[in-house]
């Protein structure tokens, strides 16, 4: 994470509203209180230490949220936390601006900016284990919160899913005790699924029409408990209550759940049209003139140079990485051209959906610094007729609908470019600018960008984590919001009739939670919008951490499931976990989110933000493929980031951004068509299972084998389990069934016959199978 990573929300940070159920007495009497300590003396810093901030995944890495206690007489800051069971990643962040890992914690992980991020584990609490039967009930773990959607679960006017929480192994069953008007029932409920200290049960209702009052009966032996609204026992009886007429429907598009995503970075999949390659970087020579480009060869990568000017010197032949420190700004040419020519690639490949890297007008080849939203950059489409770019663009997407493919498309709104005409007119007339609201601008003149990197100064305006080319947007602006919904309707329904055939599928919202902080209610009231162009339309967020508060059913659709990233790199790639702390962690966003979320999550293990995991996985494809079968095979939607699909590595960005590998480079490296086919089997596997999109999941570790988990998913549609070896070593598991099956690897084709309601496996070192049980 950048040093300066959200800089601008010190200055204006709004308190984000803490949903009820994050605070639940579950998360109290499992947290464990850790003590934080920072010596500014023993990191690079130079400067007056105003304050010092905590920030990591437990406080979705806001940057002034936790301030430190301190100094004490050595120098030292000083935090006391209370912080859940699991893996949690941290910096300090002095001044709420300067980013530093904590140089006394040796265990770190990439932090997907070049730096790295401190992790801290915390144990699970001990606890007297419970025992089912005993006749013991532990009332302090029992939860419903009917304000949560996890637990009062609308669906669609048809269906409602209610939840209850119980202490692990505590109790026998759990029955809902209803009253629908004067008549009274009783529905057992079922067991979904557990974590370490929580088991979680369900039962839904169809065909609901009419209010609803309920409460729980929970028995263990001869014991019985009831629970409700004032707690439990059978005095003081408050009932819950539901009213289907007063509850909004979560839907989600149906689409999303037989999607296979394919996240594409256009500049660098495949150049269909040298013609309009970019002729500028977006780093400027003068106030007014920026750099020339020099487009590379296509295999080339680029070394070190502390030169903003490009030259081909820099360029390599037999090195196909990409530094830093020159790598920002080069321009490869690739296009839309270029991906429209690859869409039987893509279709062979089994993929359906594609989520595009930002396509508008911008100046830098990952136009995230926007300068004009309503334009298709001409660099992407037709040079220098931006009319016939837009056009290109419709006729775009219309070619890919034909051929089965959803679009997906960035959604920058949280800042704009340095260009963008608004911000363009404040630079020129400042504070007499029409556009001045537009943006938080601190004084004037605004200092251009030449300025800051020449001057080496700090930009006089809120830029996103602090940079200049990216002004932030003040989306509290009654002009600024119209434009937003104005560009959003215009690339949803392109021709205006109000059929939104002709436009895009959905919306990746980029650093959402900036968003949100600084204005609370926009994406609920931007979700609105979009729904009412196109219901079906997907509204994905960019959520790093647990995003239960963002999937309520009034703002996101679903998040990418970076958390599903992070589980898969520590017990993959990086062995860094066991079996049971990897079903711990995988399983989160499955308690934590609504069903019809968890089903329509982006499952990644890599993007443009974080390292390949090929390069995580130090070059192991092994590794890279037993994570694509869990990928396929889990709740949600995978999504492949271009080039994973042939063996494409590269570290923190700019290098996870190489260029696609599309045939032999000088250096040796093809790519990887044994790989390929792997990917497209598994696509094909996902096709053919429907319970694989729509069964919920299971996990099981195997005694004495820390390394062995497997993932079962069934339903009516059928009966997967994946097993996993993460083990150096080839493993022999006896697989206990209920009943005597037979059975098929889909991957390898090999059959096996259940012993005595056994199945004997031999899993190869770093490895796995799906096995299909009849």
């Amino acid at each position: 994470m950048n040093k300066k990573f959200r800089k601008y929300l010190f200055k204006n940070l709004i308190l984000t509203i803490i949903l009820m159920f994050l605070l639940s007495f579950s998360t109290t009497v499992l947290a464990e209180q850790v003590k934080f300590s920072f010596n500014p003396e023993e990191v690079d810093f130079e400067g007056e230490v105003d304050a010092v901030y905590i920030a990591g995944s437990f406080n979705d890495w806001q940057p002034a949220a936790e301030k430190m206690n301190g100094p004490d007489a050595e120098g030292n800051y000083i935090l006391e936390y209370n912080l859940r069971p699991g893996e949690h990643q941290y910096k300090f962040v002095i001044n709420g601006e300067d980013w530093f890992h904590d140089p006394n914690n040796e265990l770190t992980t990439a932090d997907g900016h070049g730096g790295k991020n401190s992790i801290i584990k915390i144990g699970e609490k001990e606890l007297e284990e419970a025992q089912t039967g005993d006749g013991e009930i532990n009332g302090e773990f029992i939860l419903h919160n009917p304000e949560n959607r996890v637990h009062l679960n609308k669906f669609n006017e048809d269906k409602v899913e209610i939840r209850l929480e119980t202490r692990k192994n505590d109790v026998e069953t759990v029955a809902l005790m209803t009253k629908i008007g004067t008549e009274r029932n009783q529905k057992q409920m079922s067991h979904y699924s557990a974590d370490n200290k929580i088991d979680y049960w369900t039962v839904s209702f169809n065909n609901l029409d009419e209010a609803l009052e309920y409460t729980f009966l929970i028995k263990d032996a001869d014991t019985e408990l009831l629970y409700h609204q004032n707690g439990s026992g059978f005095n003081n009886l408050k009932y819950f209550f539901y009213d289907p007429s007063e509850v909004e429907s979560f839907k989600t598009p149906n689409w999303v759940q037989d999607a296979v995503f394919y996240q594409i970075f256009p500049d660098r999949f495949y150049n269909g049209n040298p013609a309009n390659d970019p002729e500028l970087i977006e780093t400027y020579k003068s106030n007014e003139k920026r750099y020339k480009n020099i487009v590379p060869e296509w295999y080339q990568g680029i070394k070190e140079s502390e030169s903003h000017q490009l030259n081909p010197d820099d360029f390599i032949d037999l090195d196909p990485s990409i530094h830093p420190k020159s790598g920002w700004h080069v321009f490869y040419g690739g296009d839309l051209q270029g991906v429209e020519q690859k869409f039987d690639y893509l279709k062979e490949l089994g993929i359906n959906a594609i989520y595009f890297n930002p396509v508008f007008e911008a100046t830098a080849n990952h136009r995230y610094n926007t300068a004009d939203y309503g334009k298709i950059d001409d660099n992407l489409a037709i040079k220098g007729d931006f009319e016939a770019s837009e056009a290109y663009f419709e006729k775009f997407i219309k070619n890919a609908h034909q051929n089965g493919i959803k679009i997906v498309l960035d959604a920058v709104f949280n800042h704009s470019g340095f260009e963008f005409f608004a911000f363009k007119d404040v630079v020129e007339n400042g504070n007499d600018s029409e556009y001045s609201d537009w943006f938080y601008i601190e004084d004037y003149p605004v200092n251009t960008l030449y300025e800051q990197r020449t001057k080496n100064i700090e930009p006089n305006y809120q830029g996103w984590a602090g940079y200049g080319n990216h002004p932030v947007l003040n989306l509290d602006n009654s002009e600024v919001k119209g434009y937003i919904y104005k560009i959003t309707e215009k690339w949803m329904d392109p021709n205006g009739d109000g059929d939104p055939s002709d436009g895009i599928d959905g919306w990746r919202l980029d650093v959402a939670n900036d968003v949100k902080a600084r204005h609370p209610e926009f994406w609920q009231e931007w979700r609105n919008f979009v729904k009412k162009i196109n219901p079906a339309a997907y509204i994905t967020g960019e959520i790093w951490n647990n995003a239960a508060q963002y999937l309520q059913g009034d703002e996101f659709d679903a998040v990418m499931n970076y958390r599903f990233r992070e589980a898969v790199l520590a017990f993959i790639a990086e062995e860094r976990i066991d079996a049971q702390d990897f079903i711990n962690r995988i399983n989160e966003p499955n308690l934590d989110y609504p069903t019809q979320a968890v089903f329509s999550l982006q499952n990644l293990i890599d993007s443009h933000d974080t390292e390949r995991f090929l390069y995580s996985s130090g070059g192991n494809k092994e590794k890279l493929k037993m994570a694509a079968a869990l990928q396929f095979t889990y709740p949600g939607a995978p999504m492949v980031y271009y080039g994973t699909e042939v063996g494409l590595s590269g570290a923190s960005d700019p290098d996870t951004r190489r260029t696609m590998l599309w045939e032999e480079r000088p250096n040796g490296n093809s790519p990887d068509q044994e790989l390929y086919q792997y990917y497209s089997k598994l696509a094909k596997i996902r096709k053919e299972n429907k319970v694989l999109r729509t069964a919920g999941v299971q996990f099981e570790a195997v005694d004495n084998e820390p390394k062995i988990v497997i993932v079962k998913r069934e339903d009516k549609n059928g009966k997967i389990y994946t097993v996993l070896n993460a083990a150096q070593t080839a493993k022999e598991i006896n697989l206990k069934l209920k009943n005597e099956v037979q059975a098929v690897d889909l991957l390898s084709g090999k059959k096996y016959q259940s012993d005595s309601k056994e199945l004997r496996l031999k899993l190869e070192a770093y490895s796995a199978q799906i096995l299909k049980i009849n």
